[in-house]
């Protein structure tokens, strides 16, 4: 996950995509501790985050879900990628 604002990063490794509803209600919390809540959430359209419980958990915490299309993604990829590259050299 990647916060737009401060570019800070954050990796979850997930055995099963049926792992993410766990790790997002998770990380929803920590950031809401920090006092930096999530507001918005974007995904490709995945199944993992398409699920109907995924969906209601980012409700209940008033995150809005968008879906970027394969264009956007690529764009921002553009941004980032270089980023993450250097960190996984490290």
């Amino acid at each position: 996950m990647i916060d737009d604002y401060s570019e800070y990063t954050t990796t979850y490794l997930l055995e099963r995509k049926s792992d993410l509803k766990g790790v997002l209600r998770n990380y929803l919390k920590l950031m809401k501790t920090r006092g930096t809540p999530v507001h918005r959430l974007r995904s490709d359209n995945g199944d993992e985050f398409a699920g109907h419980q995924t969906i209601e958990l980012l409700e209940e915490h008033g995150v809005k879900w968008e879906h970027i299309t394969r264009v956007k993604m690529e764009l921002q990829s553009d941004v980032f990628a270089p980023f993450l590259n250097e960190l996984a050299l490290y």
